[in-house]
């Protein structure tokens, strides 16, 4: 995917974070991080120079992915940290798919959405997770990074590891890895087909809380637009503290939270809000 997005001066590049940051957290540390390293460069090449040598972005990122991206999306990459490692599902989500949604998915294929699915780890742990249970399932994953897709598209694992200290990386096996569809898309216009069928499992994770409060609210309630009947969004605890507006679309369609787990479960017949 072409980069049409050409910074050819500083200036250029801090319009650009100014007006990505319109739509961030108003307290984001991200923003002024990024322009201070900015205020330090002399030029656009050392400008990328200082942001190769290790910032927020290139650590989650890994260096080898992140040298592939243009200089754009190493920008975003650090206004928006592309942060995952395997099962790093630690507030009991796992727990509520095993009792709440597997035994619905019996005899069937499941639906997942994953987005943004970053270098893939939470796809892989989804996969894992339905195939040791005998579930046969498909998954779409979406990232709007495409150097990020393409290092998922490989089934190369990061264990939140940097990749040049692991001989040989570990990569996911071709039949695990044949059921994740992995796509560029931006997750506030994913590029579904019309019509496309509800997902029984949305993930969203490490992403909303980035946003403003009226942003993350749009991108909740698209994103529970696409959960079938008796299905199931995941979100974060930390999103869902900091935004308690959030539960107002959910419940509205009658999504009941499993406990204290950022997991609502949707009502076999949903009715639209």
């Amino acid at each position: 995917m072409a980069d049409a997005v050409v910074f050819k001066t500083l200036p250029d590049v801090r319009k650009y974070i100014e007006h990505a940051a319109a739509e961030l957290d108003r307290q984001s540390r991200y923003v002024p991080e990024l322009l201070r390293v900015l205020d330090a460069a002399r030029d656009i090449p050392d400008f990328e120079r200082l942001m190769n040598d290790g910032c927020r972005g290139q650590r989650h990122a890994g260096a080898d992915v992140f040298a592939k991206m243009s200089l754009r999306e190493k920008v975003l990459a650090n206004l928006i940290t592309p942060e995952t490692t395997l099962f790093r599902f630690t507030e009991g989500e796992l727990e509520a798919l095993d009792r709440e949604i597997v035994p619905r998915l019996q005899g069937r294929k499941a639906r997942l959405l994953i987005v943004p699915c970053s270098l893939g780890d939470e796809a892989f742990t989804a996969a894992a997770f339905l195939l040791k249970r005998g579930i046969d399932f498909e998954i779409h994953a979406f990232d709007i990074q495409p150097a990020l897709i393409e290092s998922a598209r490989s089934g190369r694992l990061s264990f939140g590891f940097p990749l040049e200290y692991l001989d040989p990386p570990g990569k996911v096996a071709p039949a695990l890895l044949q059921k994740i569809r992995f796509e560029v898309g931006n997750a506030f216009a994913l590029p579904l087909q019309e019509g496309v069928k509800p997902f029984d499992v949305v993930l969203c994770r490490n992403f909303i809380g980035y946003f403003t409060p009226e942003k993350a609210q749009r991108l909740v309630e698209r994103l529970a637009s696409r959960v079938a009947p008796g299905g199931a969004l995941f979100l974060d605890s930390f999103c869902l503290d900091k935004f308690p507006e959030l539960h107002k679309p959910l419940t509205a369609r009658r999504a009941v939270r499993v406990g204290h787990r950022p997991v609502y479960l949707f009502p076999q017949h949903l009715e639209q809000p």
